[in-house]
C-alpha cells in the first residue's frame, strides 16, 4: 500500500513538473514574441538614375536626371515600419514616403517632380546580429506624378479613383541597423539603407520610365508592444 502511493506521488510530481515547464516554455514564447511600430526620418539621395519618356507625336527623350529630394519641405520624407518580432528575427511592412524633383528642367521638360510620394511599399525581414542588424525586402512603388512635358501638363486627377496615384514596377532593398533602447518599451533605431526600383508613370500623351538607386540614411523611435 505504501509502495503504490509512493509510486502514484512520484507519478504526480513528474505531471506537474512536466506541465510546469511546458507552461514556462509556452510562457517564454508568447513574451519572446512582440508588435514594435517605428517611425523614421532621414536623408534620402539618388546615387544613380534613368529617365526615359515616350510621347505621342514627338521622338523619345533619355536622359541621367539629377534628382533632388527634399526631405524636410512639405510634404516631409518619413518611414513607418511595423514589425512582427521572434526573438532575434523581424518580418515587416514598411512605408517609404520618398520624393523625386528634377533638379533642372530641360526644354523640353518644363517640369518633372513626384512630390506626393514616391511611395515604396515594402515587405522586410530583419535579422539581428549582436549589435547591429540586417534587412533585405521588396515591394512595390505607389507613385503621384506631377510633370510637365513639352508644355503638356499631365492630368492629376486620374490614376487609382482618380486619386493621381499609380501601382507601378518593382522595388529592392538591403539595409544595415543599430538600435538602443532607452527607456522600458521605447527604442531608437539607425540604419542605412540601399533601395533598387523602376517605376512605368503617365506624361500627357505619353509615359515616363524611371530607374532609380538610391541611398537612405534614417533614424527613428521605436515602441514595442
Amino acid at each position: 500500500m505504501i509502495l503504490e502511493l509512493r509510486q502514484k506521488s512520484k507519478s504526480l510530481i513528474l505531471r506537474i513538473a512536466l506541465f510546469s515547464l511546458l507552461i514556462s516554455f509556452q510562457t517564454q514564447d508568447v513574451q519572446a514574441r512582440s508588435l514594435e511600430l517605428e517611425v523614421f526620418t532621414g536623408l534620402p539621395k539618388t546615387l544613380i538614375a534613368q529617365l526615359d519618356i515616350s510621347q505621342s507625336g514627338f521622338p523619345d527623350l533619355n536622359l541621367s536626371p539629377d534628382f533632388r529630394s527634399d526631405p524636410f519641405e512639405t510634404p516631409a520624407y518619413y518611414i513607418f515600419r511595423l514589425g512582427l518580432r521572434d526573438q532575434d528575427r523581424v518580418w515587416a511592412l514598411d512605408f517609404i514616403h520618398h520624393k523625386l524633383i528634377l533638379n533642372e528642367p530641360t526644354v523640353d521638360i518644363q517640369s518633372f517632380t513626384i512630390t506626393h510620394g514616391y511611395n515604396i511599399a515594402s515587405v522586410l525581414y530583419i535579422q539581428d546580429f549582436r549589435s547591429i542588424s540586417l534587412s533585405a525586402g521588396i515591394g512595390i512603388i505607389l507613385p503621384h506624378p506631377e510633370n510637365e512635358v513639352r508644355n503638356r501638363s499631365l492630368d492629376e486627377k486620374k490614376g487609382i479613383k482618380g486619386s493621381g496615384y499609380y501601382l507601378t514596377g518593382p522595388a529592392v532593398q538591403v539595409g544595415m541597423g543599430r538600435r538602443v533602447n532607452i527607456h522600458n518599451n521605447l527604442f531608437l533605431s539607425a540604419e542605412a539603407r540601399l533601395i533598387f526600383s523602376k517605376a512605368k508613370i503617365p506624361v500627357q500623351d505619353g509615359e515616363a520610365r524611371i530607374t532609380e538607386l538610391s541611398a537612405h540614411l534614417i533614424t527613428g523611435l521605436g515602441i514595442r508592444f
